[in-house]
């Protein structure tokens, strides 16, 4: 537990706890249109929808006592079943991922899950957004789409924890080293691909986040030469501030992560 007050205390999403009722309104209509046909009550029906519905709302009140805070000396979360911690310096990597709107709620609940999340997310250009964070020891911690605000947090998040990932990758590359960000290098000669060899800076001709994809094509290319999802990138907003210092020649202004993440880049 941090002793420091929050910095911003972050609530669970109201778009998931309204999902849960779904299914609860479905088993009611359910065992209405059962007690019309047949003018009497059905006791199987009837239970199902009164079983769903008292845990639906055992959801309901558990997830609003979940609360993500951000503090001085880290981030935390608290619910119901406890919580988690980790501590800035803890904070070996991150990885970050987004879906489309509304595409995680339809995969489960269909065109209502689909125009809920629409409609909780108005103004979320970028995406749903989820960023892991991942220990020295292993230990992850996950600030998913359930939680509002979820671009600020990311943001305040990745503003704590860059600076010291960034300063140490970019001492291994000033040494001469090719450091890995999943599958992708980066060298002062440029930005590879598994053991291909490098792209030069100078031939870039796009470098950023495309929907799901981090994607990256020299000049002169038809297809990307780098299409991969950026979940398998680790640190890949890292390696996008330090693909824009080095062949900027010096440090750039930093770009908002959520701005990278909606496609803004310097290529």
């Amino acid at each position: 537990m941090f002793v420091s007050p929050p910095e911003k205390t972050f609530r669970q999403n109201l778009m998931w706890r309204l999902l849960v009722l779904l299914p609860v309104v479905i088993a009611w209509i359910v065992a209405l249109l059962l007690y019309s046909d047949a003018n009497k009550v059905e006791p199987i029906s009837a239970g199902v929808a009164a079983a769903l519905t008292a845990l639906a709302v055992w959801v309901w009140v558990a997830a609003g006592k979940m609360e993500l805070s951000i503090h001085s000396e880290g981030v935390q979360t608290q619910g119901t079943f406890g919580g988690k911690e980790m501590r800035w310096e803890e904070i070996a990597t991150t990885t970050f991922r987004q879906v489309p709107l509304g595409q995680q709620a339809a995969m489960h609940f269909g065109l209502m899950g689909y125009l809920v999340a629409l409609a909780a997310n108005k103004g979320n250009a970028a995406g749903q957004m989820t960023l892991t964070l991942v220990a020295r020891d292993g230990r992850k911690l996950t600030i998913s789409p359930n939680w509002r605000e979820v671009q600020e947090a990311v943001r305040m998040v990745l503003r704590r924890v860059n600076p010291g990932i960034k300063d140490d990758i970019r001492r291994r590359i000033r040494n001469g080293e090719t450091v890995k960000f999943g599958k992708v290098g980066l060298s002062q000669q440029g930005i590879s691909w598994k053991d291909n060899p490098p792209i030069p800076f100078a031939t870039l001709a796009k470098c950023r986040i495309a929907g799901q994809q981090l994607r990256i094509k020299a000049e002169g290319k038809w297809l990307d030469n780098i299409a991969v999802n950026t979940g398998r990138v680790p640190d890949v907003f890292v390696l996008l501030d330090l693909i824009d210092e080095i062949r900027l020649g010096g440090k750039p202004a930093e770009v908002d992560p959520v701005a990278r993440a909606a496609g803004v880049g310097a290529t």
